[in-house]
C-alpha cells in the first residue's frame, strides 16, 4: 500500500545490526523495500541477513 513502516539509520561506520519497531502487515502479500541515501563519497552500504518474524 506504499506506507512506510520504519526508518532506521546506523551512525556507525562498521557493520551494525539494526532492528525496526514491530509492525503488523495489512495484507496477505506485500513488498519490503530498502532504500539508501549517500551523503558523502566514497561510501558503500550493504544489507545482510534480513529476518521476518511472524506474530506470536
Amino acid at each position: 500500500d506504499g506506507t512506510d513502516v520504519a526508518d532506521v539509520m546506523s551512525t556507525s561506520t562498521d557493520f551494525t545490526p539494526v532492528t525496526s519497531a514491530a509492525f503488523t502487515a495489512t495484507a496477505t502479500t506485500g513488498t519490503i523495500a530498502f532504500t539508501g541515501v549517500v551523503t558523502a563519497n566514497p561510501i558503500s552500504a550493504a544489507i545482510d541477513k534480513v529476518t521476518v518474524v511472524p506474530a506470536s
